[in-house]
C-alpha cells in the first residue's frame, strides 16, 4: 500500500495582518481542461476530443432546454432550495423524505461542506488516496486534518487499512463508489464492513455520483445497506446531475442522509440559493425523463465494452469500471501519453498521483470519439 502524508497542510496564520491581502499569493490554480479553459490557449479548442472530465457528450434534450426556458418566466424571484418539485420526486424514488436532503451546487459544494464542519469542529477525515480532486481542493482550502488511506495493489478502496485509522478524534469516514479515479465499484462485503464498523457517531460519507452507472451494472443499492446494517449510524450519500444525466454545467447535486439532524447540519453550512432556478429546472426535467437515461447508460454500455475489447487487443490492463471512464495502465508514464494525444487533438487525464504514476484515465462518450481515441492511442503506442 502506498504512504501518504496525512499531516495538516500550512495554516495561512501571518505575523503581519497589515501585510497579507498586499503580498503575493500563490499561483492560481489551473483550471480543469473545460472546452472554455482550453480555448483560452488553443485555437484548435472546437476541434479538440475532451475525455479528461467524465462528461456526458450527449447535449440536453429539448424537454430539457423547454424547462429550462420556462423556468426564465420566474428568474426575477429567489430560487427555493428546499422542499422543491425535484426533492418530492427524489423522495418518492429514494424513500429518503425532503427533510433528510440536502441540495448544493453539485456534489463537490456538498463534499466542501462536510469537510469544513467537520474541520471547525476539530476532528480528523480518513480518506482513500489518491481520490476525486475535488476533496483534495477542499482538504487544502479548508486546512483538514486528513489520514490518507493508499489503494490497494489492485486499485481498491482498502477499507480494512481505514478502519484501522479510527480514532477518538475522527469525524468522518469518506469513500466513493464507483471509485475517483479507478471507476471500480466498492464490493457490496465492503459496504458492509463500512456500515457496520464505523461507530455510529462518525459520519460515513459516500460519493455515489456515478451512482447511475453502476446500478445499470447491478451494484448494490447503497441507501438500502445502509438502513440495514448501519440503522442506527450516520451516513450521507452524494449524488450529482453532472454524470449521467449530462447536466455538469447546471451545477445541481445532492445528498441522502440517515436523518434530518445530519441533514440539517449541513443544510445550515452554505449560503442561501445556492442551487438556481435554472438547475432545478433542468434537473427536473432530467431525472423524470427515465427512457433518456437509459439510453444513456445502454450506449455507455455498449460503448465500454467495445474500449475494453480494443485495449485487450493492445495488450493493455485496465481496471474494472463500473462508471463512464475506465482506468488504463500504460507502460510509461502516464504524462508521456497525455502529450502525445494532446498533439492529436484528444484530450485525457492522469490520476494526478506519483504512487500511480501510469495511470491514464479516459472518459467514455460515444462511438465517434471512442474509434479517435483508440486510433491516436493505437498510433501512440507504436511511435
Amino acid at each position: 500500500m502506498a504512504s501518504y502524508s496525512n499531516k495538516p497542510l500550512k495554516n495561512l496564520v501571518t505575523n503581519n495582518p497589515n501585510k497579507f491581502w498586499m503580498t503575493d499569493s500563490p499561483e492560481v490554480k489551473k483550471s480543469p481542461p473545460t472546452i472554455e479553459y482550453t480555448r483560452r490557449y488553443n485555437e484548435d479548442a472546437d476541434q479538440m476530443i475532451y475525455l479528461g472530465l467524465n462528461e456526458n457528450v450527449k447535449e440536453p434534450n429539448l424537454l430539457i432546454q423547454e424547462a429550462v426556458l420556462t423556468a426564465t418566466k420566474t428568474i426575477n424571484r429567489y430560487p427555493d432550495n428546499h422542499f422543491t418539485k425535484l426533492s418530492y420526486a427524489v423522495a418518492e424514488e429514494t424513500g429518503i423524505h425532503p427533510t433528510q436532503q440536502i441540495w448544493g451546487a453539485g456534489a463537490s459544494d456538498l463534499i466542501n461542506r462536510v469537510v469544513s464542519i467537520n474541520a471547525r469542529a476539530g476532528l480528523k477525515i480518513i480518506s482513500p488516496a489518491p481520490t476525486f480532486w475535488g476533496y483534495e481542493r477542499s482538504y487544502e482550502i479548508i486546512n483538514a486534518d486528513v489520514e490518507r488511506v493508499g489503494l490497494r495493489s489492485d486499485g481498491h478502496t482498502d477499507v480494512d487499512a481505514m478502519l484501522e485509522k479510527i480514532s477518538d478524534d475522527t469525524g468522518v469516514i469518506t469513500f466513493s463508489t464507483p471509485a475517483n479515479p479507478s471507476g471500480i465499484a466498492v464490493p457490496e462485503a465492503d459496504i458492509i464492513s463500512f456500515a457496520k464498523n464505523t461507530p455510529e457517531h462518525i459520519l460515513l460519507l459516500i460519493d455515489e455520483v456515478y451512482f447511475e452507472y453502476a446500478k445499470f451494472d447491478g451494484e448494490p443499492d447503497m441507501i438500502e445497506l445502509m438502513h440495514k446494517y448501519r440503522p442506527n449510524g450516520k451516513w450521507l450519500i452524494l449524488r450529482s446531475f453532472s454524470k449521467a444525466y449530462g447536466l455538469a454545467g447546471a451545477r445541481i447535486g445532492y445528498g441522502l442522509a440517515s436523518d434530518k439532524y445530519v441533514a440539517a447540519r449541513v443544510e445550515n453550512d452554505y449560503l442561501n440559493f445556492s442551487v438556481s432556478s435554472f438547475a432545478f429546472s433542468a434537473a427536473l426535467s432530467a431525472y423524470l425523463d427515465k427512457s433518456s437515461l437509459t439510453e444513456t447508460l445502454n450506449k455507455n454500455g455498449k460503448q465500454r465494452d467495445k474500449l475494453e475489447k480494443a485495449l485487450q487487443s493492445l495488450k493493455l490492463a485496465y481496471y474494472p469500471s463500473s462508471a463512464n471512464f475506465i482506468s488504463i495502465i500504460m507502460p510509461q508514464r502516464a504524462s508521456y501519453y497525455i502529450k502525445k494525444l494532446y498533439e492529436q487533438k484528444i484530450i485525457c487525464a492522469s490520476w494526478n498521483d506519483e504512487n500511480f504514476p501510469y495511470m491514464l484515465r479516459v472518459a467514455i462518450t460515444n462511438e465517434v470519439e471512442g474509434n479517435k481515441f483508440i486510433e491516436a492511442l493505437t498510433k501512440t503506442l507504436k511511435s
